[in-house]
Protein backbone atom coordinates (compact mmCIF):
# COMPACT_ATOMS: atom_id res chain seq x y z
CA UNK A 1 0.00 0.00 0.00
CA UNK A 2 2.66 2.06 0.38
CA UNK A 3 4.14 2.12 -3.11
CA UNK A 4 0.37 2.55 -3.92
CA UNK A 5 0.68 5.69 -1.92
CA UNK A 6 3.43 6.69 -4.03
CA UNK A 7 1.57 6.32 -6.81
CA UNK A 8 -1.36 8.17 -6.25
CA UNK A 9 0.34 10.94 -5.00
CA UNK A 10 3.55 11.28 -7.64
CA UNK A 11 2.91 8.84 -10.30
CA UNK A 12 1.33 11.57 -12.57
CA UNK A 13 3.77 14.21 -12.36
CA UNK A 14 7.25 12.33 -11.57
CA UNK A 15 9.87 12.40 -14.29
CA UNK A 16 12.79 10.81 -12.66
CA UNK A 17 12.48 7.84 -10.34
CA UNK A 18 15.41 7.33 -7.68
CA UNK A 19 15.85 3.75 -5.76
CA UNK A 20 17.80 1.55 -3.95
CA UNK A 21 18.83 -1.92 -6.05
CA UNK A 22 17.90 -0.33 -9.03
CA UNK A 23 19.55 2.46 -11.90
CA UNK A 24 17.66 5.55 -12.54
CA UNK A 25 14.33 5.31 -14.05
CA UNK A 26 13.68 8.40 -16.67
CA UNK A 27 10.39 9.14 -18.39
CA UNK A 28 6.79 9.51 -16.75
CA UNK A 29 5.64 6.88 -18.41
CA UNK A 30 8.73 4.62 -17.47
CA UNK A 31 8.61 5.82 -13.80
CA UNK A 32 4.67 5.01 -13.28
CA UNK A 33 5.16 1.52 -15.09
CA UNK A 34 8.02 0.65 -12.69
CA UNK A 35 6.27 1.65 -9.34
CA UNK A 36 3.51 -0.55 -10.82
CA UNK A 37 4.96 -3.61 -11.56
CA UNK A 38 7.19 -3.09 -7.95
CA UNK A 39 3.70 -2.50 -5.99
CA UNK A 40 2.48 -5.48 -7.77
CA UNK A 41 5.35 -7.71 -6.83
CA UNK A 42 4.43 -7.79 -3.33
CA UNK A 43 0.59 -8.58 -4.27
CA UNK A 44 1.52 -10.92 -6.52
CA UNK A 45 3.67 -13.13 -3.79
CA UNK A 46 1.10 -12.58 -0.83
CA UNK A 47 -2.17 -13.06 -2.57
CA UNK A 48 -1.11 -16.02 -5.00
CA UNK A 49 0.26 -17.65 -1.95
CA UNK A 50 -2.76 -17.47 -0.16
CA UNK A 51 -5.01 -18.07 -3.09
CA UNK A 52 -2.50 -22.15 -2.74
CA UNK A 53 -2.71 -21.88 0.37
CA UNK A 54 -6.63 -22.00 0.65
CA UNK A 55 -6.66 -24.89 -2.03
CA UNK A 56 -4.59 -27.16 0.47
CA UNK A 57 -1.18 -26.62 -1.05
CA UNK A 58 1.45 -27.06 1.66
CA UNK A 59 4.66 -24.23 1.89
CA UNK A 60 6.42 -26.26 -0.12
CA UNK A 61 4.03 -27.31 -2.87
CA UNK A 62 3.44 -23.21 -3.39
CA UNK A 63 7.05 -22.40 -3.80
CA UNK A 64 7.01 -25.39 -6.83
CA UNK A 65 3.38 -23.82 -7.94
CA UNK A 66 3.56 -19.45 -7.68
CA UNK A 67 5.37 -18.65 -10.68
CA UNK A 68 6.14 -15.26 -11.54
CA UNK A 69 3.94 -12.30 -12.89
CA UNK A 70 4.04 -11.57 -16.49
CA UNK A 71 5.69 -8.36 -15.97
CA UNK A 72 8.89 -9.82 -15.03
CA UNK A 73 9.69 -11.45 -18.27
CA UNK A 74 9.75 -7.75 -19.56
CA UNK A 75 11.14 -5.91 -16.26
CA UNK A 76 14.79 -6.78 -14.87
CA UNK A 77 14.04 -5.09 -11.76
CA UNK A 78 10.94 -7.11 -10.88
CA UNK A 79 12.96 -10.49 -11.55
CA UNK A 80 14.45 -12.87 -8.87
CA UNK A 81 17.47 -11.43 -8.99
CA UNK A 82 18.07 -10.13 -5.36
CA UNK A 83 15.14 -13.04 -4.16
CA UNK A 84 12.81 -15.39 -5.74
CA UNK A 85 9.19 -15.99 -5.98
CA UNK A 86 9.89 -19.33 -4.82
CA UNK A 87 11.82 -18.16 -1.85
CA UNK A 88 9.25 -15.29 -0.41
CA UNK A 89 6.09 -17.20 -0.90
CA UNK A 90 7.26 -19.28 1.87
CA UNK A 91 7.92 -16.34 4.04
CA UNK A 92 4.85 -15.27 3.39
CA UNK A 93 3.24 -18.85 4.38
CA UNK A 94 5.44 -18.58 7.57
CA UNK A 95 3.62 -15.12 8.26
CA UNK A 96 -0.18 -16.51 8.55
CA UNK A 97 0.80 -20.27 9.21
CA UNK A 98 4.29 -20.64 10.92
CA UNK A 99 7.02 -22.52 10.33
CA UNK A 100 5.08 -25.77 9.61
CA UNK A 101 5.18 -26.75 6.24
CA UNK A 102 1.37 -28.95 7.20
CA UNK A 103 3.49 -32.68 6.62
CA UNK A 104 3.02 -34.33 9.66
CA UNK A 105 6.07 -35.94 9.51
CA UNK A 106 7.94 -32.96 9.23
CA UNK A 107 6.30 -31.46 12.44
CA UNK A 108 8.12 -33.14 15.12
CA UNK A 109 11.32 -34.29 12.74
CA UNK A 110 14.75 -35.72 13.64
CA UNK A 111 17.34 -33.35 14.04
CA UNK A 112 19.48 -33.64 10.64
CA UNK A 113 22.52 -35.29 11.81
CA UNK A 114 20.76 -38.29 13.34
CA UNK A 115 17.82 -38.99 10.77
CA UNK A 116 20.85 -38.42 7.86
CA UNK A 117 22.58 -41.63 9.90
CA UNK A 118 19.57 -43.78 9.86
CA UNK A 119 18.61 -42.34 5.92
CA UNK A 120 22.10 -43.85 4.86
CA UNK A 121 21.55 -47.27 6.85
CA UNK A 122 17.94 -47.50 5.03
CA UNK A 123 19.64 -46.06 1.61
CA UNK A 124 21.78 -49.47 2.26
CA UNK A 125 25.58 -47.58 3.40
CA UNK A 126 27.46 -44.76 2.02
CA UNK A 127 28.55 -46.12 -1.35
CA UNK A 128 24.98 -47.02 -2.23
CA UNK A 129 24.26 -43.69 -1.44
CA UNK A 130 26.98 -41.99 -3.26
CA UNK A 131 26.24 -43.78 -6.52
CA UNK A 132 22.51 -42.80 -6.62
CA UNK A 133 24.16 -39.28 -5.60
CA UNK A 134 26.01 -39.20 -8.67
CA UNK A 135 23.71 -41.04 -11.18
CA UNK A 136 21.32 -37.78 -10.33
CA UNK A 137 24.56 -35.32 -10.75
CA UNK A 138 24.74 -37.06 -13.96
CA UNK A 139 20.97 -37.13 -14.74
CA UNK A 140 21.41 -33.14 -13.94
CA UNK A 141 18.97 -33.40 -10.82
CA UNK A 142 21.78 -31.39 -8.91
CA UNK A 143 18.64 -30.52 -6.13
CA UNK A 144 18.31 -34.46 -5.88
CA UNK A 145 21.79 -35.35 -5.74
CA UNK A 146 22.17 -32.18 -2.75
CA UNK A 147 19.62 -33.87 -0.86
CA UNK A 148 21.26 -37.59 -1.22
CA UNK A 149 24.98 -36.09 -0.64
CA UNK A 150 24.29 -33.54 2.04
CA UNK A 151 22.61 -36.37 4.15
CA UNK A 152 25.76 -38.40 3.11
CA UNK A 153 27.92 -35.58 4.66
CA UNK A 154 25.80 -34.50 7.21
CA UNK A 155 26.17 -38.34 8.83
CA UNK A 156 29.67 -38.86 8.28
CA UNK A 157 31.73 -35.36 8.00
CA UNK A 158 34.81 -36.89 6.96
CA UNK A 159 33.82 -38.67 3.97
CA UNK A 160 35.79 -37.15 1.65
CA UNK A 161 34.09 -38.21 -1.52
CA UNK A 162 30.74 -36.75 -0.34
CA UNK A 163 31.81 -33.62 0.77
CA UNK A 164 33.99 -33.19 -2.73
CA UNK A 165 30.76 -34.07 -4.83
CA UNK A 166 28.13 -31.74 -2.34
CA UNK A 167 30.54 -29.34 -3.17
CA UNK A 168 30.36 -30.01 -6.97
CA UNK A 169 26.46 -29.89 -7.27
CA UNK A 170 26.76 -26.68 -4.82
CA UNK A 171 28.31 -25.34 -7.49
CA UNK A 172 26.16 -26.35 -10.43
CA UNK A 173 23.13 -25.02 -8.59
CA UNK A 174 25.01 -22.23 -8.29
CA UNK A 175 25.71 -21.24 -12.04
CA UNK A 176 21.81 -22.23 -12.71
CA UNK A 177 20.43 -19.83 -10.01
CA UNK A 178 19.23 -16.79 -11.26
CA UNK A 179 19.08 -14.89 -7.43
CA UNK A 180 22.29 -13.57 -6.39
CA UNK A 181 21.72 -14.36 -2.80
CA UNK A 182 21.29 -18.07 -3.77
CA UNK A 183 23.90 -18.27 -5.98
CA UNK A 184 26.37 -16.94 -2.94
CA UNK A 185 24.82 -19.94 -0.51
CA UNK A 186 25.73 -22.03 -2.82
CA UNK A 187 29.30 -21.41 -4.01
CA UNK A 188 30.07 -20.55 -0.13
CA UNK A 189 29.10 -23.53 0.68
CA UNK A 190 31.04 -25.32 -1.84
CA UNK A 191 33.76 -23.37 -0.63
CA UNK A 192 33.21 -24.54 2.44
CA UNK A 193 33.34 -28.21 1.66
CA UNK A 194 36.40 -28.14 -0.19
CA UNK A 195 38.45 -26.02 2.05
CA UNK A 196 36.49 -25.81 5.45
CA UNK A 197 36.97 -22.57 7.41
CA UNK A 198 38.54 -21.52 10.52
CA UNK A 199 35.72 -21.76 13.24
CA UNK A 200 37.56 -19.94 16.05
CA UNK A 201 39.40 -17.39 13.76
CA UNK A 202 36.63 -15.32 13.70
CA UNK A 203 35.77 -13.10 16.67
CA UNK A 204 33.75 -9.40 16.67
CA UNK A 205 34.76 -8.90 20.53
CA UNK A 206 36.72 -5.77 20.53
CA UNK A 207 36.74 -2.40 22.83
CA UNK A 208 36.47 -0.40 19.91
CA UNK A 209 32.84 -2.50 18.63
CA UNK A 210 31.27 -2.98 22.33
CA UNK A 211 31.82 0.93 22.55
CA UNK A 212 29.55 1.73 19.88
CA UNK A 213 26.63 -0.63 20.92
CA UNK A 214 24.31 0.96 23.36
CA UNK A 215 24.43 -0.54 27.24
CA UNK A 216 21.20 -1.77 27.01
CA UNK A 217 21.24 -3.22 23.67
CA UNK A 218 25.16 -4.67 24.60
CA UNK A 219 23.17 -6.18 27.79
CA UNK A 220 20.70 -7.96 26.11
CA UNK A 221 23.18 -9.35 23.40
CA UNK A 222 24.63 -10.64 26.41
CA UNK A 223 21.31 -11.90 27.73
CA UNK A 224 21.43 -14.22 24.33
CA UNK A 225 24.44 -15.81 25.41
CA UNK A 226 23.21 -17.05 28.58
CA UNK A 227 23.20 -21.14 29.02
CA UNK A 228 21.11 -22.19 32.17
CA UNK A 229 23.03 -25.36 31.74
CA UNK A 230 26.11 -23.91 33.15
CA UNK A 231 24.57 -22.00 35.63
CA UNK A 232 25.81 -22.68 38.75
CA UNK A 233 24.94 -19.52 40.99
CA UNK A 234 21.57 -18.69 42.94
CA UNK A 235 19.05 -16.46 41.66
CA UNK A 236 20.09 -12.71 42.13
CA UNK A 237 19.35 -8.69 41.29
CA UNK A 238 22.67 -7.35 39.77
CA UNK A 239 22.70 -3.33 39.46
CA UNK A 240 25.17 -2.13 37.23
CA UNK A 241 26.07 1.73 37.49
CA UNK A 242 28.43 3.30 34.80
CA UNK A 243 30.19 6.31 35.89
CA UNK A 244 31.13 7.36 32.76
CA UNK A 245 27.69 7.61 31.17
CA UNK A 246 25.29 8.07 34.13
CA UNK A 247 23.36 4.99 33.01
CA UNK A 248 22.14 2.72 35.50
CA UNK A 249 21.15 -1.39 34.77
CA UNK A 250 19.64 -3.94 36.21
CA UNK A 251 19.87 -7.46 35.69
CA UNK A 252 17.25 -10.32 37.03
CA UNK A 253 19.30 -13.21 36.97
CA UNK A 254 17.43 -16.58 36.97
CA UNK A 255 18.24 -19.86 36.16
CA UNK A 256 17.09 -20.00 32.93
CA UNK A 257 17.11 -16.56 31.83
CA UNK A 258 18.98 -13.46 32.45
CA UNK A 259 16.58 -10.10 32.26
CA UNK A 260 18.42 -6.48 31.95
CA UNK A 261 16.55 -3.59 32.33
CA UNK A 262 16.99 0.52 32.19
CA UNK A 263 16.98 1.91 35.24
CA UNK A 264 17.79 1.07 39.05
CA UNK A 265 16.61 -0.81 41.75
CA UNK A 266 16.08 -0.79 45.83
CA UNK A 267 16.02 -4.52 45.25
CA UNK A 268 19.84 -5.34 44.14
CA UNK A 269 21.14 -8.07 46.11
CA UNK A 270 24.68 -7.20 44.49
CA UNK A 271 25.86 -3.38 43.20
CA UNK A 272 28.67 -3.13 41.03
CA UNK A 273 30.27 0.87 40.23
CA UNK A 274 32.20 1.05 37.18
CA UNK A 275 33.06 3.22 33.62
CA UNK A 276 31.53 1.84 30.38
CA UNK A 277 34.84 1.74 28.91
CA UNK A 278 36.06 -0.82 32.11
CA UNK A 279 33.22 -3.00 30.92
CA UNK A 280 33.83 -2.83 27.99
CA UNK A 281 37.17 -4.12 28.64
CA UNK A 282 36.35 -6.49 31.15
CA UNK A 283 34.12 -7.99 28.35
CA UNK A 284 37.03 -8.33 25.54
CA UNK A 285 39.03 -10.17 28.22
CA UNK A 286 41.41 -7.36 28.54
CA UNK A 287 41.38 -6.75 32.31
CA UNK A 288 40.00 -9.10 35.19
CA UNK A 289 36.89 -8.35 37.35
CA UNK A 290 39.43 -7.99 40.53
CA UNK A 291 41.04 -5.00 38.19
Amino acid sequence: TTIDTVIQRYGQVSDILLASHHWPVWGNAEVLQKLRNQRDIYRFTHDQTLRLANQGLTMDEIAEEIGEPDFADSDFGARGYYGTFKHNAKAVYQRYFGWWNAVPADYDALPKVEESKLWIEAIGGAERTLEEALLAFEEGNYRWAARLLQTLVFADPTNEAGRQWLAATYEQLGFVSEAGTWRNIYLSAAQDLRDPPDTQALSTTSVELLAAIPTLDLFNSLATRFNPALMRGEESILQFRFSDTGETITVDLRQSVLFPRLGATDEADVKLDLSRGSFNQLLAQQITLPE
